[in-house]
């Protein structure tokens, strides 16, 4: 069995394999878990990179069934059960690796909503290089508003806009704020770190969605009493090396000057090259030679199982194999199903991965076996086989 992605997804339905016959083989172009939720700690210099990565294969070194392969997967081909990898930073990696069940947990990306252009001047803390670039940005704002004579220009440095009302915006705009007030206050000679302007934005009526209002208001009212500027039905429509222009739906747009722009909007799958002859995302119409498109969905096989991230309020059912992700989820055995919601990111998450891993008792030799009958079943296998 092949699982592609250490995050979340790829360690729970390791982990849910740890009593089977199955020999498990996880593919990630890192060889460390990173735990998502607290980048925005490493972005503002709360903690450090190390803190919230660990090894995979010292998560897995007791899990004698797990190979741990450090590669970029480059393709699918599903028709002959292989994926082909490529190697990452010059480290070798086998061109195909071969597959009886295969698990995709890819995670997820920002989404700009058709405005990836946008990506050049907001910065991101989806990884630790993004979480480290907006950590220098930050620290290098301050820096660059000491150093400038021009009052207005000095204000722009000096506002960091944070686009999205979820749980990693309101944390992230605290933390500046905690940042600019508390940590930096006595640092500078020539401007306060406590004048500077840390905006929340959030399109929707109120901050963080999918928790209840009360919950959303105490935390609104915390955010004001930290100096965090909390505009709600504002929705972006522009982002540029000079500044964010909003647009709240009455009046004209409202042009904002800031040199630090964190977008942290809306997750959605991060799109995976599937092979054009397996493909199911092909169009009849495209010609036969025409390249192969990135597709978010799981493929058309019962073989395939889509573990990969949702959006924090929707789930999609794949094609053929559909697990309900809540109570309130709809399953539809089209890969097109209408979105349904789910209780929060991680949540959804987690449980779709538990349901792909029973998907897979079922389809290979059953449910997990206590130690002793698994060792027994497992006996006569040859351990350590890659991809299978």
């Amino acid at each position: 069995m092949v699982i592609v992605g250490g995050g979340f997804g790829g360690l729970q339905v390791v982990a849910g394999l740890r009593r089977t016959p199955v020999e498990v083989t996880l593919v990630d172009r890192r060889n460390f878990h990173l735990f998502q939720p607290l980048t925005y700690q490493v972005a503002t210099g709360a903690l450090s990179p190390g803190e919230i990565a660990y090894p995979l294969r010292a998560i897995f070194k007791r899990q004698r069934n797990v190979q741990v392969l450090l590669a970029e997967v480059r393709d699918f081909d599903l028709g002959a059960h292989t994926v082909q990898l490529g190697s990452v930073s010059g480290i070798p990696a086998s061109e195909r690796l071969h597959y009886d069940r295969l698990v995709v947990a890819a995670g997820s990306t920002y989404s700009y909503f058709g405005h990836d252009d946008w990506r050049a001047y907001a910065l991101e803390v989806k990884s630790i290089e993004s979480a480290l670039a907006a950590r220098s940005r930050l620290l290098a704002a301050f820096e660059a508003a000491e150093a400038v004579p021009d009052t207005r220009e000095r204000d722009a440095w000096l506002t960091f806009v944070v686009v999205g009302g979820g749980p990693t915006g309101v944390e992230m705009a605290g933390q500046i704020a905690e940042l600019a007030r508390d940590t930096l206050r006595r640092d500078f000679r020539r401007i306060d770190p406590r004048n500077a302007r840390i905006i929340l934005v959030e399109a929707a009526d109120r901050i963080l969605t999918s928790f209840p209002p009360s919950l959303s208001a105490k935390a609104e009212r915390s955010l004001q009493r930290l100096g965090v500027t909390v505009l709600t039905r504002h929705t972006v429509v522009g982002i540029d090396a000079d500044g964010v222009t909003l647009d709240d739906g009455n009046k004209s747009p409202n042009r904002i000057p800031s040199r630090v722009v964190i977008w942290l909007q809306a997750s959605t799958l991060r799109p995976l090259p599937v092979d054009s002859v397996s493909s199911p995302a092909r169009s009849a119409t495209e010609p036969a030679g025409s390249p192969s498109r990135p597709t978010s969905r799981c493929p058309d096989t019962p073989k395939c199982s889509q573990s990969a991230t949702w959006s924090a309020s929707a789930t999609r059912a794949a094609r053929r194999v559909c697990y309900p992700v809540s109570r309130r989820s709809r399953c539809s055995r089209d890969a097109t199903s209408r979105a349904s919601s789910v209780p929060g990111l991680v949540t959804a998450l987690m449980s779709r991965s538990s349901t792909a891993t029973r998907a897979t008792w079922r389809r290979s030799d059953g449910p997990p076996q206590s130690p002793t009958s698994a060792g027994s079943a497992s006996a006569g296998s040859s351990p350590g086989r890659p991809g299978s």
